[in-house]
Order: C-alpha cells, then structure tokens, then sequence
C-alpha cells in the first residue's frame, strides 16, 4: 500500500508518505461481479461453453453444442471477442481492467461520508510488520478521516478502496470497503423547520458504471 498526504503549512503538519507491504482477507459476504455481454464484429451474442475438462471454446448463441435446432457450431476467436455492460438500458463497451498490484492512496474524505457510500465487500488489511499501518491508522484518526484509492482483482470491474482505521480497545484493524457508487435516497427531508410533509423525492435514477468523485 501506498499512502500519501501532502503537508498543510498553515497547520504546521509535514506531508506525509508511507509504502508498505500489506496483505487483506474479506470481512463479508457480498461481491457482485457486474454481468457482461459478449458479442462478435457482427454484434451476434456469444457464450462461452465447454470443449473439455478443462478448455472452453466461444460460439454464437444458439449454435452451441448439440443445440436443439441442430445448427452448425460457429466458433468465435476471443481475440474477435467485444465486451458490453448494461448501463440505463444500454449497451456500453467494455474493457478488462488489469489487476491492482500497489493501492495508492492519496485522496481523502470526511469519515461521516462513508455511510453514504454502497458499500458491496468489505476486507480487513494486515501486515506483518505495522509500523507502516499504525502510522497510517494514526493519520486517518487524528484528522477524522477515510483514504481513497481504486482497485480491480482483474477482470470487468474496478471499485472505489475506502480506507479507514477502526478501533478495538487498544488496538487497530484498518478495513477496505469497496464500492462502485453512492447510496441513492428519494425522500430526504430538511434538517431545520421540517413539518411531516415536507420531503424531496428524486428521480429514480440507475447508476452502473463507476462514478467519477
């Protein structure tokens, strides 16, 4: 992990920057992977079906294996291959993300916004050595904060890394949240002179690929 934090002179506080090795595990039970649509150069929907044991082969639909209308096997090369996501009802190109190898963080939030963040997986972060991770526990902690940085395990989807420091009595566990958009609520009401009926009700709105922050 690497983590930055450029100096504030106004408050006398030097820049900070930290590099350490570090290792994670999942710390919950959800991770959606976005679903993907394989189409040809003559926009023909493609799947992927077994040839062996251990080898898959991508055809045009309908022309698998043995399928029920007895039609020829049309083999598409994976090089031929494009990939789609459905994002408000359309198709959107897409290409595969290579996977994170260092999580840099250098971009930060309020700790309160992390509620209103989606969250869809949440990893603890480890290391063998802490002294890298304490400094940066003590960092987030002293200014109330939660480290930004993005990830991909490989494959069509990257999130958002929220990094932050939770403690437990006296000691620390750094956690990652990963999460690909903000919550999105439809009544919020106004915090002062709000009567019962008083509401904002928005659009209802779909959100898919990776928002900018």
């Amino acid at each position: 992990m690497i983590y930055k934090r450029q100096g504030n002179k106004q408050e006398n506080s030097p820049p900070i920057n930290i590099e350490t090795d570090v290792r994670f595990a999942s710390a919950s039970l959800k991770d959606e992977i976005p679903e993907i649509i394989m189409r040809d150069h003559q926009g023909r929907e493609v799947v992927r079906v077994p040839d062996t044991q251990y080898h898959y082969i991508y055809c045009v639909k309908g022309t698998e294996p043995g399928n029920q209308n007895n039609l020829p096997v049309e083999i598409v090369p994976e090089s031929e291959i494009q990939h789609y996501q459905v994002v408000n009802d359309k198709e959107v190109e897409v290409g595969k993300f290579e996977r994170t190898k260092n999580i840099v963080v250098d971009r930060f939030m309020p700790k309160t916004e992390l509620d209103l963040w989606q969250v869809d997986s949440t990893y603890e972060v480890w290391a063998d050595h802490t002294n890298g991770l304490y400094e940066i526990a003590k960092d987030l902690e002293a200014k109330d904060e939660v480290g930004i940085s993005k990830i991909s395990f490989g494959g069509f989807k990257e999130s958002y890394a929220l990094i932050s420091s939770v403690r437990e009595g006296d000691k620390f566990v750094i956690t990652m949240s990963l999460s690909q958009k903000r919550k999105k609520y439809y009544h919020s009401m106004p915090f002062s002179n709000a009567s019962e009926n008083e509401f904002k009700q928005e659009d209802n709105k779909v959100q898919g690929l990776l928002e900018e922050i």
